[in-house]
Order: C-alpha cells, then sequence, then structure tokens
C-alpha cells in the first residue's frame, strides 16, 4: 500500500510516494536540531564535489537564520533534509528568493536553490526529490503572490560545477535548463604584481570606516543594476556576507572621489578566511565600478591592489568568478593581470507562470 505523503507547511504534499515499507527515505522540513549532522553532511558533499570555496559553520548558521524578503513567507519552508531509516539525515537542501524579488508589484522572481547529498547515498533519488520539493515551493510562492497583486513568474535557479555530471543529468532530465557560465580564474602570487595607481581625483583606501557600510552597498547594486540576472541585494542580506567573513573590510579596497564611493574591490583573505578558502588562498568577491565612473581604470587600480595585499599576507593564489558573457570587459581585466580560467560553474533555470484564471 502506497504511503500517504507527508503535508508541508504551507498546506501542500510533498510530490514523492513510497512504495517500500520502511520507505527508502524520507523528507521533510528542518529543524534546529538537525545543525550538527545539517553541517557534516555539507562538509562532506563539498569535499567530495572540490569546489574552490567551502561552506563554514557560520555561512550554515547564517543560511538557516536569514529571514525571508517577504512577510507572507515562512522562510522555515525553504529548509529540507533528506532522511534514511537507520541513517539519520543524509541530506540538505535549502531556497531563497533572490533581492527583493518579493516585493509587491515584481513581475518576475528568481528562486535560488541549492542541494548538499552525502556521497554515500547519492544516485538514490535523493536529490531528485528535494529538487522536486523546490520546484513546488517555487510554484507556491508564484500562486501566494499573485492573489495579492498582478500575475507573477518565477526562475527555479540552480548552480552547479561543470565536473558534477550526476547533478547536470539531473537538471536536465527535471526541466531545467543550462542559462549560464560563470568562469573561475585563479592568479598564482609568485608572479610579481604591477603597481597601478588610481586616475586622478581618485584614492584607494581599505575599507575601515564602518560608516561608509550603506555607501559601498549601494554603490555595489548600482554598479550590477545592468548585469544579467541581477537583483538589488538587501542592507541586511549584504551584510551578513561582511559579519559571516565572506567580505572582509580590513581586506577588502573601496575607491573614493571626495566622499563618495566609486568602487571596490570585496575580497577574503588571510587566516580569517583559511577555514573556507584552503591555507593561503584569497578571494575577490565582488570588483566593481559605478557606471559613471567605469573605463577610467578604477578597477585595473582596486584589483592589483586587492592582489598586493593578498600577497603581503602570503597568500600563494587569488580567485574569482565572473560571468563568461559580461559585457564590461571584465575578463580582459583579469587576463591583463595573469588570471587564467580554471574551471566553470553552470546556471540551470526553470520558467514558471501564474495560470490565468479560468473564464
Amino acid at each position: 500500500m502506497l504511503a500517504t505523503p507527508p503535508r508541508c507547511a504551507y498546506g501542500e504534499a510533498i510530490p514523492f510516494t513510497y512504495v517500500q515499507n520502511p520507505p527508502p527515505f524520507i523528507i521533510r522540513l528542518y529543524h534546529p536540531a538537525d545543525l550538527n549532522v545539517v553541517r557534516a553532511t555539507v562538509a562532506a558533499a563539498m569535499a567530495a564535489d572540490e569546489p574552490p570555496l567551502r561552506t563554514t559553520a557560520a555561512d550554515l548558521v547564517a543560511r538557516l537564520q536569514q529571514p525571508s524578503s517577504d512577510a507572507r513567507l515562512d522562510p522555515a519552508d525553504d529548509l529540507w533534509v533528506a532522511v534514511v531509516p537507520g541513517a539519520g539525515v543524509v541530506a540538505f537542501a535549502n531556497g531563497a528568493l533572490a533581492g527583493d524579488a518579493g516585493e509587491a508589484g515584481a513581475a518576475e522572481a528568481t528562486y535560488r536553490t541549492e542541494c548538499f547529498v552525502h556521497p554515500k547515498f547519492r544516485r538514490r533519488g535523493i536529490g531528485r526529490a528535494l529538487l522536486t520539493r523546490q520546484w513546488s515551493r517555487a510554484k507556491y510562492i508564484v500562486r501566494r503572490f499573485s492573489r495579492d497583486g498582478p500575475p507573477l513568474s518565477i526562475n527555479l535557479a540552480a548552480r552547479t560545477w561543470e565536473q558534477q555530471t550526476d547533478a547536470l543529468a539531473l537538471f536536465e532530465a527535471s526541466g531545467l535548463r543550462r542559462a549560464r557560465v560563470f568562469l573561475e580564474m585563479r592568479r598564482e602570487l609568485a608572479e610579481p604584481v604591477p603597481a597601478v595607481p588610481a586616475p586622478a581625483g581618485v584614492r584607494l583606501q581599505p575599507w575601515l570606516d564602518r560608516r561608509t557600510d550603506e555607501a559601498v552597498w549601494a554603490a555595489c547594486n548600482e554598479a550590477f543594476a545592468d548585469h544579467w540576472g541581477h537583483a538589488a541585494e538587501p542592507f541586511d542580506s549584504f551584510m551578513r556576507r561582511v559579519r559571516t567573513g565572506r567580505m572582509q573590510p580590513e581586506n577588502s579596497v573601496i575607491a573614493r572621489a571626495g566622499d563618495a564611493v566609486v568602487g571596490a574591490s570585496l575580497n577574503e583573505m588571510g587566516p580569517a578566511g583559511a577555514e573556507r578558502l584552503g591555507a593561503r588562498r584569497a578571494w575577490i568577491h565582488q570588483l566593481f565600478v559605478r557606471p559613471a565612473w567605469s573605463r577610467r581604470g578604477i578597477g585595473h587600480a582596486l584589483l592589483a591592489a586587492s592582489l598586493a595585499r593578498a600577497r603581503q599576507l602570503g597568500e600563494t593564489s587569488a580567485s574569482l568568478s565572473v560571468d563568461a558573457e559580461n559585457s564590461t570587459g571584465a575578463v580582459a581585466l583579469y587576463e591583463k593581470l595573469s588570471f587564467r580560467q580554471v574551471s566553470r560553474r553552470l546556471l540551470y533555470l526553470r520558467p514558471y507562470a501564474n495560470p490565468a484564471p479560468e473564464a
């Protein structure tokens, strides 16, 4: 006899039916008591896939505590685990609306999802079940928001490294299609870093004056506003990345013209970044220049200053990620400073539009 699918917190049946007794696995909502085993599961999954970055305990806790961008949604409904009888929690998935996409009046939103399955329990349908659960969550958001305003469409978004062939096959079989390619580029720091002065009227300095936090955040959103797929990041989310160490003000560089912040390189490096980045590595998380100040050499100077800081801290390499179709000339700039492509990360999307009401 088929088991009755459990119901999620917002009243929809989980779209997965079990035929064995006991079932091979159960999908349920995350509970705070799962924290330690989820941390271990995520660490094992990431180690098996050899990513260039690691999720630390602080990263995971911050994600689990992240509030929803819209009061109509309960963030607890975005966190799921897979439980195998006799083995416990073996997988974790989470999702979130991107930026301010949940604001009233928005016509389109993106629901970003991640999934981590312990290597010992892969190829059992767990990843597919979790992805199906998040797809149902995305559709629920569309219907919920469309009741309060104009029709909404949504894209379920998922990313994977090119070498993760099982994940690629799962995405394709689940109706997601490749939308974008992001390049991971790396520069070895044994080679000297050229000194690149800032243009006249612009000065570079560490991001030490925390009174500039909002100015840096606003400049970042402005600089990326026209980039493909960008959604404005709320200030709280931006500062959460600072608190978890993904952006370290003391190792970041900002460009100022008078009192205005016109660009920045937001970086992670040194001992504080070692847990996530690995020993003696640096990561350039975001390099940007406000549009009115672009093409003056500010980005070149910011990047060179960041590389010099990484060498000063004893790092052996620096890495960054960039959209392969970036139209600002970023890839050429990075190559000019000896960055080279080392891997590719693929973004997949599946669109869903709220069905028109019946006449």
